[in-house]
């Protein structure tokens, strides 16, 4: 006989107790009414009977109610996605859930009375009996992370919710929602990881950037700075200003003395966006102690998938002494020009008897 059927049982023999004592009571009524017929007892008799009948079928729908309640609380419980289980005040699994066991590799029946502590890793083994014995303290909800060893030897990382709940005076127990955060951390990891790697590639990319002889700036769709090489900022001598996310316009304001160069900046910027592709122009920047850099710019327009305006991408060139040599090349080719113009002269002045010799 299993232990539902033993309740059954148990609950009907409550039941007709309490309707033979209920009879008794009702039989010694109508003992103290000695002018009560045959028949009017019999009729009171037969009435209490259905009222008893009726109640003893309310409470079986009830019963049954609760039966049914019960057993889709348990399908719940037992179903739910979240591992539950509540550990007595000495640490040992009182209750499991389904999901627990299966989280943890053993069956449930196994897990019954085993102490929890026993799966954790060693590592949180301490921090593990300093939080139970908190929780225990506090009628407050207390979480933590715990490395948990499954019965296969593989490691679970469950986030913990753990509340107090008193049994009485001198005892309680720890209820316990266990999550599987596994794939979570793995996640975590290997996006550490892939953030790690980005970081050097883009330490790598700055000291390739900085090591070039150009000049290399990027502003956002609003030709606001976002970055630039160690060239770039020694061209407009940036060292120790705060540049970043300004417009052109506003660093004119805080270098007044290069505002000419800014506001060219601003007319190149709109004229790259406009043009929608790469925009050469040439533009030139007066240092502060007066001498003329002139400057090949190239600016690279960048849009988003709407159209709308990504960024600039601007390469400034210093082609200064670039410009000086063509100079020099086309004054000395002006020069022999002109001295070989004058020989000719020469020569054809003289006699043609000289010229033949």
């Amino acid at each position: 006989m299993n232990s539902k059927q033993a309740g059954k049982e148990a609950r009907a023999a409550q039941l007709r107790a309490k309707a033979e004592a209920e009879l008794a009571r009702v039989i010694g009524v109508l003992d103290e009414a000695p002018d009560c017929s045959t028949e009017e007892i019999l009729h009171e008799l037969q009435v209490h009977q259905i009222e008893l009948e009726m109640q003893n079928e309310a409470l079986r729908q009830s019963q049954v109610l609760l039966e049914e309640s019960r057993d889709s609380y348990v399908k719940l419980y037992d179903l739910a996605p979240v591992g539950y289980l509540t550990l007595t005040d000495q640490g040992l699994i009182a209750k499991i859930n389904l999901t627990c066991a299966t989280l943890l590799g053993m069956e449930r029946n196994k897990l019954q009375q085993r102490r929890f502590s026993q799966f954790v890793m060693p590592e949180d083994s301490d921090r593990w009996h300093r939080h139970f014995q908190h929780t225990l303290k506090h009628d407050e909800k207390q979480s933590c992370e715990l490395a948990l060893r499954r019965s296969d030897g593989s490691v679970l990382h469950a986030w913990l919710n753990c509340q107090r709940v008193a049994a009485d005076e001198n005892s309680s127990s720890v209820h316990i929602a266990l999550t599987d955060i596994t794939a979570h951390n793995q996640a975590t990891t290997i996006n550490l990881q892939i953030l790690s790697e980005l970081r050097k590639k883009h330490e790598q990319l700055i000291t390739l950037v900085d090591v070039l002889p150009d000049a290399i700036y990027l502003k956002d769709g609003e030709s606001r700075w976002q970055t630039t090489n160690q060239v770039g900022r020694d061209l407009f001598d940036l060292q120790g200003k705060d540049w970043r996310g300004k417009t052109d316009l506003e660093m004119a304001n805080e270098m007044p003395e290069l505002r000419s160069v800014f506001e060219a900046c601003v007319e190149s910027d709109e004229m790259a966006f406009r043009s929608g592709g790469m925009y050469q122009t040439e533009e030139y920047i007066t240092g502060t102690d007066g001498t003329r850099r002139d400057i090949e710019v190239r600016k690279f327009p960048r849009f988003a998938a709407d159209g709308s305006r990504a960024g600039l991408v601007v390469i400034g060139r210093d082609i200064t002494q670039q410009k000086a040599i063509q100079s020099a090349l086309i004054k000395s080719e002006a020069k022999h020009k002109e001295q070989a113009k004058l020989l000719q002269t020469v020569l054809d002045a003289l006699p043609a008897q000289v010229c033949a010799w």
